[in-house]
């Protein structure tokens, strides 16, 4: 009698439920940045001081950051489908008490209630999309299409805010996704399969509290780098929490049931894959600042109007994030990865053009190749770490990869943005004539430099703002060759770190029977299958 061991295919339920799961994937990414069109509106109407509105950007971001890796480990333990759920009608209410806030101190409260919630979305979508797509091809195309709409939000925030600011008070942004949440509360219970660990223990407050301790000193650190470059308090925030990590990882390795297994990461694809996903992420975050930044301050655009303009070059990344997973249905996937990287490269080379051979138009198709090239570290990499996970702790690795990218992104943000700013201030030659203070401010960033443009006769500002856009370009030149000299890295990596796992389908997106024994999943391969002793039975 011949068995057919070939995983079962989904049917219409199946990516019925992947429709439900990518709604509150686009909102988790699309709420990060979609305040920032609306920041001036609030300060104005809620009286925010500069420190307050950046407790209002910053406090979403640092919540979804901390409490990821935990939110993954409470759906695995309860339910992911309920974790789920129970986040999305708290986004609600959270979302609905940020819209109608009437004070800063109200709104920073709704703001980190709504990255409370936020913080399951991610890996709890993430975890139920592997549980839900058995079949290697098929599970491939719905990560092509959770990376596209963990993407887009990031995206789409600027211009949907924009275009709703136009219209309504500035509230009316957090309403966006209240109708999007709930369309899931009502179709989640009958499109989504509940899945959990049976075996899961009880939550380890001590792990949590210490995981917090490690990650948001290390998220605050990198934001104020970003904002004001290095100084004595993002070093102090990165010591405490390297103090955390330290501590955190202490007692993973001693407790019996850890908030993080790092027995996973005995594991060379998921060592390998978590470190392609990170550094991928670091290297395109910081490109797409530096590139918003020349579309706003060096080409004269508005928010709106240069977030319109990356908005193509961004689907066509997002098109590629929907193909990589068919690419490595038929190649191997580290050999995917490792040759977008290589596009990434050359498109991060071209960005090195600006300014001798064109400006705009050069960016845009520059970044355009970028996404294309890392378009396949999404879908791929994160297939290749959930399926070499064990089933039981997908939540918990969900968040992992969640809380990583988010890390990678803001990293890369704030080192590669202090790169740019000290090849700014190396470069900037201020025009002879100006007031001290003035010449100071033009010489300290290009946006002090445009605005003391704006102050000055037409032949002073004309030459201060070619001055700085020179320098601008210089730093974006050489955060470009640093992103190149990465990209071809993380190739290497792919290539030798994944290069010996089979197409999605033709292996099952394991690693070949040759490779090392220590890629196998872990603790998978000691286990009796409750499932074969009861067909033999």
């Amino acid at each position: 009698m011949t068995v057919d061991n070939a995983p079962p295919k989904a049917g219409r339920r199946e990516w019925i439920a992947l429709a439900v799961l990518t709604l509150p994937t686009l909102l988790v990414t699309m709420d990060l940045n979609v305040l920032l069109l609306a920041l001036p509106h609030v300060a104005s109407d809620l009286q925010a001081g500069p420190v307050e509105q950046l407790w209002i950007t910053d406090i979403y971001a640092f919540i979804v950051a901390g409490l990821t890796v935990t939110m993954g480990n409470v759906g695995d333990r309860f339910g992911r489908r309920k974790i789920l759920l129970i986040s999305a009608a708290m986004f609600v209410v959270a979302s609905l008490l940020c819209a109608f806030a009437t004070s800063v101190t109200m709104l920073i409260i709704a703001r980190a209630l709504l990255g409370a919630a936020g913080a399951a979305l991610a890996p709890l979508t993430l975890a139920l999309i592997i549980g839900t797509f058995k079949d290697p091809k098929q599970m491939g195309t719905a990560l092509g299409v959770w990376a596209s709409a963990l993407g887009g939000g990031v995206v789409l925030g600027p211009p949907i805010g924009g275009i709703v600011l136009n219209s309504f008070w500035w509230g009316s942004v957090f309403l966006i996704g209240v109708p999007i949440m709930v369309v899931v509360l009502l179709a989640g219970p009958v499109v989504l399969e509940e899945s959990r660990n049976p075996d899961g223990a009880r939550i380890d407050l001590r792990s949590v509290a210490l995981f917090l301790v490690a990650i948001l000193p290390v998220v605050a650190a990198l934001k104020e780098v970003a904002r004001s470059g290095v100084g004595l308090r993002p070093v102090l925030l990165l010591a405490l929490g390297a103090a955390g990590i330290v501590l955190f990882i202490r007692r993973q390795s001693r407790i019996p049931n850890p908030l993080l297994d790092l027995t996973l990461f005995k594991s060379k694809l998921v060592r390998s894959g978590m470190s392609v996903f990170v550094s991928g992420g670091l290297f395109a975050g910081a490109l797409a600042l530096v590139i918003a930044l020349y579309l706003q301050l060096v080409e004269g655009l508005s928010v709106l109007a240069a977030g319109l303009w990356m908005l193509p070059a961004a689907l066509v990344g997002l098109l590629f994030n929907n193909i990589a997973p068919k690419v490595a249905g038929v190649f191997r996937p580290g050999h995917v990865i490792a040759v977008g990287m290589l596009i990434a490269m050359a498109g991060s080379m071209m960005l090195t053009l600006v300014g001798p051979v064109g400006g705009l138009a050069i960016v845009v198709v520059g970044l355009a190749v970028v996404l294309i090239g890392t378009s396949p570290i999404g879908p791929v990499a994160n297939q290749v770490v959930m399926t070499n996970t064990p089933p039981e702790k997908a939540g918990a690795i969900g968040g992992l990869v969640s809380t990583g990218g988010e890390l990678g992104a803001a990293f890369g943000v704030a080192v590669l943005g202090s790169v740019a700013a000290a090849v700014y201030k190396g470069n900037m030659i201020v025009p002879a004539g100006l007031p001290a203070d003035a010449a100071t401010t033009a010489g300290e960033g290009i946006t002090g430099a445009v605005a003391v443009a704006g102050e000055l006769p037409a032949g002073q500002a004309n030459a201060l703002l070619a001055s700085a856009h020179d320098a601008f370009n210089a730093g974006l030149i050489t955060v470009a060759v640093i992103a190149a000299i990465g990209f071809v890295i993380i190739a290497t990596v792919a290539w030798r770190g994944l290069g010996h796992v089979a197409p999605f389908g033709a292996g099952h997106g394991a690693p070949e029977a040759d490779a090392d024994p220590a890629d196998a999943r872990p603790d998978a391969s000691d286990e009796p299958d409750p499932d074969a002793d009861r067909a033999a039975a």
